[in-house]
């Protein structure tokens, strides 16, 4: 029952993750970003946690 009536809430939860990684990563570059100090890669890895924490909190916590 909850997979057929709750989880479709999440449908486009992915797209609604790039989204938020997408914009993450910009917002981390305009502000944080210093090429003589940091690797671009560090800001993209935490832009696509964000997305990820994003769409498996509120699914997995639906689930317990």
């Amino acid at each position: 029952m909850v997979e057929q009536r709750l989880l479709p809430t999440f449908d486009g939860i992915e797209a609604e993750a790039k989204a938020l990684q997408e914009k993450t990563y910009l917002e981390l570059v305009s502000s944080l970003f210093d090429p003589d100090t940091m690797d671009e890669s560090m800001l993209a890895e935490a832009a696509v946690e964000t997305g990820y924490l994003s769409t498996s909190s509120p699914r997995a916590e639906l689930l317990v």
